[in-house]
């Protein structure tokens, strides 16, 4: 059986270490620095809602989060406060914000995390007693074995409750609904030419399905044979491009893929002029209102369109939970020891930086587990790296520098040695780096 570059490693590995049930901090929980993000020009931003203190509110976000916010909810507020929001989602969401992953137990792995913040005239609000925020958080995976967890003075977390984990009804309906277009304009017919419909599974550019709803006039009588033959081939594609003598009429272009017995691609093609026909009107007033009526309906179809993309970046879980505090929530679980290795690093930049040396923080990024966990230099001896791979290093250096080696680099320098590993970097802009999401 083929092994993975690190399951060679693990046959590597003959020093001893513990494995206790769940994976222990690389520090005590105690020595949370709380939230602190490593390169303060790549924090996760805020979003920012103004509320009237004593209506209710539904905030919903991008990522199919939503909030509902009953009517005063904050203690001692009135009038117009701000609620400020910010999701963390990915491994580099809670390495840019720098939340802290450890607790006395373990170190924990996120599957959604959501941080509220509300204020009044510079003052920090909290909830009243009796008030509590419905949270529907996006969810971008399963969430056996995870329980909810609240930021304790934003350094201890502390488990605390339950939650329910459900489809994102919204998301599916809304993309049902925005799938059915509205019909098309009608337009007036002008004479008896050559009539053509399309089928209805071509395949066209965004924006332009619903053209394949007309009835086409032809516009050259002396294409007609040529047109009769050619919509006898199964075409993949139509694309329609309005001419610019005039808005009506159109250029269709069919292509189709086809391959000889050598596996050889080439693209057959035909183009035709046609206009969609229009009804029993005075022609040239007809015409005139088809175009400002094509004009509306092609607005609407656009913002169908960009509600359509909307619904479809927004995950497809949510996981449902309501709040007593505000501050950071996550949905949590620890990560297991028997699914990591401790083992140590040495890197190119540590001879460079000489005395500085000590002010550098290694991340270690878990993207599968969906975690980051910070490592000293006196702790660099005992990293803990996941036995099927899914993790990064990350090294924040003075000078708003990172040096930083990716999971398929650090597994092909880990390949085939003995700890402790050298390890290569490579270095860029810090805020750069972090923004870009690598």
């Amino acid at each position: 059986m083929k092994r993975t570059a690190f399951q060679n490693i693990v046959l590597l590995l003959t020093a001893s270490f513990v494995l206790t049930q769940s994976v222990p901090g690389c520090h005590s929980a105690k020595q949370n620095k709380g939230i602190n993000a490593p390169v303060p020009a790549a924090d996760i931003p805020f979003q920012s809602f103004e509320l009237n203190a004593d209506s209710a509110a539904t905030i919903h976000l991008a990522t199919g989060t939503v909030l509902h916010i009953p009517a005063q909810a904050f203690a001692g507020a009135q009038s117009k406060l701000t609620l400020r929001i910010r999701e963390f989602h990915t491994a580099n969401d809670l390495l840019r914000a720098g939340i802290p992953m450890n607790t006395e137990q373990g170190a924990l792995q996120s599957a959604g995390m959501l941080e509220l913040r509300a204020a009044q005239n510079g003052k920090e609000l909290q909830l009243d007693k009796d008030k509590t925020i419905a949270v529907e958080l996006a969810g971008y995976r399963s969430t056996e074995g995870y329980n909810l967890y609240y930021l304790e003075q934003d350094r201890l977390w502390n488990k605390t409750g339950s939650f329910k984990q459900q489809p994102n009804q919204r998301k599916q309906e809304a993309i049902a609904r925005l799938s059915i277009l509205p019909a098309p304009p009608q337009s007036p017919a002008s004479d008896s030419s050559l009539l053509f419909s399309l089928v209805s599974n071509y395949k066209v550019p965004t924006g332009q399905k619903r053209l394949l709803a007309y009835q086409w006039q032809l516009l050259h009588a002396t294409q007609r044979k040529a047109f009769e033959q050619a919509m006898r081939v199964h075409w993949d594609e139509v694309r329609f491009q309005q001419l610019s003598s005039n808005p009506l009429r159109y250029k269709l272009s069919f292509t189709k893929e086809l391959y000889d017995t050598s596996g050889n691609k080439r693209v057959e093609r035909f183009s035709t002029e046609a206009q969609p026909l229009l009804g029993g009107r005075n022609t040239v007033k007809a015409q005139a209102e088809f175009v400002r009526e094509m004009e509306a309906y092609n607005k609407t179809l656009l913002k169908i369109d960009e509600e359509k993309v909307r619904a479809q970046q927004q995950a497809d879980l949510l996981q449902v939970f309501r709040i007593q505090k505000m501050g950071v929530w996550n949905i949590d679980k620890l990560m297991q020891a028997n699914e990591m290795l401790i083992t140590g690093f040495k890197f190119d930049f540590e001879n460079e930086l000489d005395h500085e040396i000590n002010n550098v923080t290694l991340y270690a990024v878990y993207t599968t587990q969906n975690s980051v966990l910070p490592y000293k230099t006196d702790e660099w001896d005992k990293v803990r790296i996941p036995k099927g791979g899914g993790v990064k290093l990350v090294a924040v250096l003075p000078g708003n520098q990172v040096a930083y080696v990716e999971e398929q680099q650090l597994a092909a320098q880990m390949a085939g040695k003995q700890a402790p590993y050298r390890i290569t970097t490579r270095r860029t802009d810090a805020a750069n780096y972090l923004l870009a999401g690598k």
